[in-house]
């Protein structure tokens, strides 16, 4: 039964750090989290030592079964230290840690040195192991460290109590129970002579009583819960609250705009004596009512405050309430200012920018205009072949699988016009030949698509729609690109050709076909389809075949009617 007991205790201090590990924080102390590892693993060498079958194996389980009398005293006076918000200095901390390793180390040798044991034997009673220990001095400074770090752990504990309004007292208790707990068990385990050993019930004891207390512990530091729950510029005056409603503490900022937060203590409820507290109470009531959270504008005198009402959570689960409230006075006074005016203000935008984007369509326009004045075979041209691509546009439109966007259809649309800005850099002589030109003349020709992206680049420079500037600069330089790379001036091939330029590359080509030149007369629209259709797959992108088609009907009115005009 006795080694049973052992069993249990283990079993019991397993779950109890599998609970802590599902209730981790991030803002924990890392002395709670030590705590709760270290535990299993004396209570699992207290365990081993009551199956030990021989010496050796009882000094290894005695050796880890002291982790809990040398370490936990020592991280338990550091987490009180800690909630109690007394800032120690690295190097004391480090310091005591040093002394406890020391000790440890020291028992360590036991068996093999006489630092720490005189003498020890092995021996079963009853079946229980019993170790027959002759203790050494430095045993006995081992009382007196654990003393020290014991008593040091109560006096912060009193001093706390009395002199700090900002720590609950709730926890202080908690702490109390375990300094008890730790000096009870060990005294009970000297003056009381019976066959089990106290220490492991003891530690799990601790366990519990310190699940209690990180179940709250991290509500009350509102400066870690602020990072968690609101990232929001400038001073922002922090209030929790628990989920019965008892106040859990404030930063600095809230009680520089509400010295009333002063006359409360924590764990107590608030009263609605203040107007503010009244409303506070209102809105947690509202909280609960509505969810998630809520917005407040709250006037206190002549300030204006913004208030938001939300849960105050660990994880997913809501443990209390947190009101969040912001100097909101200039704020408020500068959107009533613009209220007055904002639907002025609004129209006049809205002109300016209709306005400068008409002085940007008729800039586009006017450079177009001068290269259709300087060129005796592209009169009309631009106007068509914008028109032409404004109709297959609206014919892809029509398939969503096309993914046609509006940005996309206007850009295309307004971009179409700038296809041939380059011809403004070709010489007169071969811009205006009547003529078919030579191969050498077709060379210096080919040159107009390379120049007009650069002309394009310069001209929209000033202009922030980046990607309408991609569009123009691709229309004009690569709508002479050809499906099967035999196009210029980059002989790209396939898909490798932005659609801009495919799109515009076959309204080019198309009136040039119906439309008269100086060196030809118009094609049919018969004979100007059948052009398109053989070039599918080798001018042109084939799979944009069916829109041309789709809108064939509707090209060739528009046409008849431009021709009649």
């Amino acid at each position: 039964m006795i080694n049973i007991y052992y069993l249990l205790m283990f079993i019991v201090s397993i779950i109890c750090t599998g609970i802590y590990i599902c209730r981790w924080h991030k803002h924990f102390e890392i002395y709670y989290s030590l705590m709760y590892a270290f535990v299993p693993i004396v209570n699992m060498a207290y365990m081993c030592l009551a199956y030990s079958s021989n010496l050796e194996e009882a000094l290894l389980a005695n050796k880890f079964s002291y982790i809990g009398g040398v370490f936990f005293p020592l991280l338990i006076t550091l987490a009180i230290i800690s909630i109690c918000k007394i800032k120690l200095r690295r190097r004391f901390v480090l310091l005591c840690m040093l002394v406890s390793g020391l000790l440890y180390a020291c028992i360590l040798t036991t068996g093999y040195t006489d630092i720490y044991y005189k003498s020890v034997g092995y021996k079963v009673v009853d079946g229980i192991v019993v170790l027959e220990k002759e203790y050494a001095f430095v045993h006995n400074m081992h009382y007196i460290v654990l003393a020290g770090y014991m008593i040091a752990g109560v006096i912060v504990l009193i001093y706390s109590k009395y002199n700090r309004r900002n720590i609950s007292t709730r926890t202080m208790y908690l702490f109390l129970i375990v300094e008890f707990l730790s000096i009870v068990s060990y005294i009970l385990g000297r003056v009381i002579p019976i066959k089990i050993t106290w220490m492991p019930l003891a530690y799990v004891g601790i366990q519990i009583v310190f699940l209690f207390i990180i179940s709250r512990i991290y509500l009350y530091d509102v400066n870690d819960v602020a990072v968690d729950n609101i990232v929001q510029n400038g001073e922002t005056a922090i209030i929790s609250f628990d989920m019965k409603k008892l106040y859990l503490g404030c930063n600095k900022t809230a009680e520089k705009y509400f010295p009333e937060l002063n006359d409360i203590k924590v764990d107590r409820p608030i009263n609605n004596k203040h107007k503010f507290f009244e409303n506070i109470l209102e809105w947690i009531d509202e909280l609960d009512r509505e969810g998630d959270k809520i917005e407040k504008i709250f006037e206190k005198e002549d300030l204006t405050f913004k208030v938001k009402v939300e849960y105050l959570k660990d994880g997913v689960r809501k443990k209390g309430y947190q009101i969040m409230v912001v100097d909101d006075t200039s704020q408020q006074q500068y959107i009533s200012l613009l209220n007055n005016y904002n639907s002025n203000l609004k129209k006049e935008v809205e002109k300016k920018v209709d306005h400068i984007q008409h002085m940007q369509d008729k800039m586009i326009l006017s450079f177009a205009d001068m290269v259709e004045n300087r060129d005796n075979s592209t009169g009309g041209h631009i106007k068509r072949t914008s028109h032409v691509v404004r109709i297959l546009l609206n014919e892809m439109r029509k398939d969503e699988e096309c993914g046609i966007t509006n940005e996309f259809y206007q850009n295309v649309i307004k971009a179409a016009p700038m296809h041939d800005l380059g011809k403004i850099a070709v010489e007169d002589v071969i811009l205006r030949k009547p003529g078919k030109f030579t191969a050498e003349e077709f060379e210096c020709m080919k040159q107009h698509a390379s120049k007009g992206a650069d002309i394009v680049k310069s001209v929209l420079e000033g202009i922030e729609d980046e990607e309408f500037r991609r569009v123009a600069k691709n229309v004009a330089h690569y709508h002479h690109e050809r499906w099967d790379g035999s196009g210029y001036p980059e002989k790209l091939s396939g898909e490798s050709i932005p659609l801009e330029a495919r799109i515009m590359a076959i309204a080019d080509v198309y009136d040039a076909l119906v439309s008269k030149r100086c060196y030809k007369e118009r094609m049919s629209f018969e004979e100007a389809n059948n052009i398109i259709k053989e070039g599918m797959g080798k001018h042109f992108d084939a799979s944009l075949y069916k829109y041309f088609l789709g809108c064939r009907e509707e090209l060739e009115e528009y046409y008849m009617k431009y021709l009649e005009d």
